[in-house]
């Protein structure tokens, strides 16, 4: 299971992705980081 930190970082760079701005951590979609 992911750790909670990267969930929570993973659902903040959707927002950001949702608001049309630049992540400011990388997510590696493919293995779910």
């Amino acid at each position: 299971p992911v750790s909670d930190a990267a969930e929570r970082l993973m659902l903040e760079n959707f927002n950001k992705f949702d608001r049309g701005e630049e992540p400011t951590g990388r997510v590696d979609l493919r293995v779910g980081y």
